[in-house]
């Protein structure tokens, strides 16, 4: 009776630990790699659409211009970089919740843009990008004639 109680405990912190790695993905942090230095993380974007062109906002506080490389194409933009972790002299650390490391998003936009004339800007760790749309993928309205 005592292994069975044992085994229970088990798949119950096993299911714990996955349910933890579920809600990391899930708001941007990703598990560090047994050995590995830094860890990747995702930052969190918002995407909006007027009849002209598509805005993405993306949170990137902490990260160096420099450190950002935006990729446009016919429909997908991606975001990657790296955000290093300034280290302290002399400290022990009691608690880190901040992801540093490389970081990537893709976001499908599912129409067509003008990779051409993309925009970037980045203030106050907000990097807002903006895509105008192909004259194919804009919506036309047509009005009908009545005889």
């Amino acid at each position: 009776m005592e292994l069975s109680k044992r085994d229970s405990l088990r798949e119950m912190a096993l299911i714990r630990e996955e349910i933890d790695r579920l809600f990391d993905s899930f708001f941007g942090k990703r598990p560090k790699l047994m050995g590995a230095e830094e860890s990747e993380w995702t930052p969190v974007v918002d995407v909006e659409e007027t009849p002209d062109e598509f805005v993405v906002i993306a949170e990137i506080p902490g990260v160096r211009k420099e450190d950002v490389n935006i990729l446009v194409t016919d429909d997908r933009l991606s975001i990657s970089g790296n955000r290093e972790k300034k280290q302290m002299k002399n400290t022990t650390s009691h608690q880190l919740e901040r992801s540093f490391g490389r970081f990537k998003r893709v976001i499908s936009l599912h129409s067509g843009i003008r990779a051409d004339r993309a925009t970037a800007s980045y203030q106050d760790g907000l990097l807002a990008v903006t895509l105008p749309k192909a004259e194919k993928a804009k919506s036309k309205e047509i009005s009908v004639d009545v005889q």
